[in-house]
């Protein structure tokens, strides 16, 4: 009984925190190379948007409300749990106005988790990184439950209905032409990877533009974070130029992430 109170107090809050700062959520989800995506997303947005970022996997309800109010994800005592309470009614109440862009892994796997989830935040922008042909079930409720653009594969596009598109923009990501952001090429060299793309039906455009993108990081397993990222930015209406700079002086500890998205 009591946790479910807590948790009605924490979805109470969270939604109070959101509105007040006039927060903007981009929530990252897929099977693999989230939390790589969202780090490099985050430092890209840097030069242009306030963002801050909470990437370590959520483990259980409690993770995303905590992240949304600056908390740390952690088991709390009774006592603690009242404290964190009543020090966030006070900064609700009377704390200054900070909005943020701020960027979120999400697990789509459990169902009443997300669910949970997706009753606080209406994000701004989904990104799906590296999703299966067949979108599921709360992966869809996510795009459904985005504001203004979805990311993911081209490939998966095909199992959102019609329906799921209206009122917001789906960007495609992959190698079919199809694509509004084609990869055409990935190559790697000693001094980092290059990726040639094409852009299309991307701001009110139906021009295809070819660009060439350098990263500093290799590997393959950049391949799809980094193409998801300049989607979504460009998918923004930042300018190509602009990415391209902020992707060349992203730097990312790369050993970290390795052994989470091999």
């Amino acid at each position: 009984m009591l946790r479910k109170v807590l948790r009605h107090i924490l979805k109470l809050l969270s939604r109070w925190s959101i509105k007040k700062h006039g927060m903007k959520i981009i929530v990252v989800a897929g099977i693999h190379g989230t939390k790589l995506t969202g780090e490099i997303l985050g430092q890209m947005m840097l030069s242009e948007y306030v963002v801050r970022w909470q990437l370590e996997r959520p483990f259980w309800d409690f993770s995303i409300p905590l992240s949304i109010l600056g908390e740390e994800d952690v088991h709390h005592t009774s006592a603690q749990w009242l404290l964190l309470l009543i020090r966030n009614i006070l900064r609700l109440a009377f704390g200054r106005r900070n909005f943020t862009w701020t960027i979120l892994q999400m697990n789509t796997f459990k169902k009443d988790i997300a669910s949970y989830w997706l009753d606080i935040l209406k994000p701004e922008i989904s990104i799906l990184v590296n999703a299966d042909l067949k979108l599921r079930y709360l992966e869809k409720l996510l795009c459904s439950n985005t504001k203004d653009i979805v990311v993911l594969p081209s490939n998966a596009a095909g199992s959102l209905n019609l329906s799921d598109k209206a009122g917001r923009k789906v960007v495609t990501v992959g190698n079919e032409k199809i694509a509004n952001f084609q990869i055409v090429d990935f190559s790697e060299s000693e001094n980092g990877t290059a990726m040639d793309v094409k852009i299309r039906n991307l701001n009110q455009t139906d021009s295809v533009r070819s660009f060439r993108f350098y990263a500093l990081q290799r590997g393959e397993f950049m391949y799809m974070p980094i193409a998801m990222s300049c989607a979504t930015l460009a998918s923004l209406g930042i300018k190509t130029r602009k990415i391209q700079d902020s992707l060349i002086r992203t730097e990312i500890e790369v050993e970290r992430f390795i052994q989470r998205v091999s």
